[in-house]
Parts: C-alpha cells; structure tokens; sequence
C-alpha cells in the first residue's frame, strides 16, 4: 500500500456507517486523504468510527434522496475541506420482492437511493470541481447485478445497470472538465450485514461457485477504490471494475470436461 498517495485529497463517501463505506473510508484515510463520511443514521459507535480518520474528517447526516441535504452536506465539505477531490457514491439499500408483489413505494426507495442520490451527489460534486478548477473523481459503487439479473431483486438491479450507465454518460460529458468518472460492481462481499445470511445460504454454495474459490471482502473492494480515485489510474474513466473473482462469468455451471474422453 503507498501510505501518501492520496496525501491531501479531499473526499466524501457516502453511506460509509458501516460494511463497504466503512472499510472503504479506512484504507483512503490511511493513503492520507481528508474525508467527510456521511451517514443516514449517526450512533456513537459511528461516532467514534470517524474519530480514528484522519485529522480534519468530519461525519455529516444526510439523506442522499434529498437534494435540500445534499447541497448542506456539499456547503459544509466546501466550508471545512475548502473543496473536493473525489466521491464515493456508495449509499445503497436492496430488499426482496417478487416482482408481481413489488410495492411501487419500494421501488421509488430502492431507485432513488442507490441512482437518483449517486446522481445528485455526482452533480454536486462536478459543480464544485469545476469551482476549482481541478477536476477529481467520481466512483460509482455498483454491483455485478448491473448486468446479472437476480430473483427477486429486479428493482435493485434496474438501479444498478442504471449507475452503471450513468457512470459512462457522465465520462464523457464531464471529461472536459477534468472529471474522471469510474465504477466498482462487487460480487459476493461478506460483511456483518451479511454474514447470518451467508451462513444460512451456505458459505460452501458461494465458494463453489466463486472460481476464485472465495467469498471477497471489505478490503478486497477498499483497495480497488484507493487506486481508482489515485492519480495512478488518471488515464482510467468510463468503466466499472467487476471486484468478484469472476464470479459474474460463472453463469455455466456445466462442466463438459468431465465428460471428455481421455
């Protein structure tokens, strides 16, 4: 890991209370980046979470479907960081629904967190980087289920095959401002919010299929993020990097080699 190579960088990730943000705030903060972690709902774990970041990281409250508390929470991280480097779009909710019984409210929820909040957020962002004229980064954290349908979860989906279109609309619109606009689609992440669920299914299940051979973790994600808003992939925009272990290519379970004739 190069400790300095993010030394001075201003950045926000959102959704960072826990799991993937949380992990990702960690590894940036130890490359030397300022943050501003933002949370829906604070607690004095969180609290104390931030305190372990780097000097001058603030926690900020706000809800990314509200564009009145995005544009405090960008006043804010203007007034204390002076501007922005990059974001971390990583606020995200997923449920189960079948389809024919999904309520139109939970879609509305699930859409304009996971796409609607990363666009404003993106926007805001822009707009202050071209304040500075700077240009920076904007990370999308998607998921492999922007081109692998899942059951169940066709609201989740829509929203992440969504991101991941925004995130190559916006590189070329925004490239001549200097904004490099780039995305993650994790695949099977274990974290404590997930953990109870992956024992149920069977940790055993996952990892058969995994080709890798196993379950990918915060830190696996967190370290594609802190090279991908580094200056090491300044020549990188307009994609999303599958961090799975080539688990979205493993659709074909059949395996005709066991069948071959020796």
């Amino acid at each position: 890991m190069s400790a300095q190579r993010l030394q001075g960088k201003r950045i926000l990730i959102t959704g960072a209370s826990q799991g993937i943000g949380a992990g990702i705030a960690q590894r940036l903060s130890a490359e030397g980046a300022v943050l501003c972690v933002n949370t829906l709902e604070p607690t004095a774990q969180y609290q104390a979470f931030v305190q372990s970041l780097a000097i001058g990281s603030f926690a900020y409250q706000a809800d990314v479907r509200s564009e009145e508390q995005i544009a405090a929470m960008f006043a804010a991280i203007e007034k204390n960081l002076g501007g922005i480097d990059a974001v971390v779009n990583n606020s995200g909710v997923h449920s189960v629904y079948a389809a024919i019984d999904l309520p139109a409210e939970e879609w509305d929820r699930v859409i304009d967190t996971n796409l609607r909040g990363a666009f404003l957020c993106a926007r805001h962002a822009a707009r202050l980087m071209c304040k500075d004229g700077s240009g920076g980064v904007v990370l999308n954290i998607a998921s492999i289920h922007d081109t692998v349908p899942a059951l169940g979860t066709a609201h989740y989906c829509a929203s992440k095959a969504g991101l991941s279109m925004l995130t190559k609309s916006l590189a070329i619109e925004w490239a001549e401002y200097k904004i490099r606009v780039v995305g993650i689609a994790p695949g099977a992440i274990e974290t404590e919010i997930n953990r109870a669920e992956i024992a149920a299914f069977g940790r055993s299940n996952f990892e058969a299929w995994i080709p890798l051979g196993r379950l990918g973790n915060v830190k696996d994600i967190a370290a594609a993020a802190a090279f991908l808003v580094s200056d090491d992939a300044s020549y990188i925009s307009g994609v999303t990097l599958c961090v799975d272990g080539a688990y979205s290519q493993n659709t074909i379970r059949y395996d005709p080699r066991a069948h071959e004739q020796m």
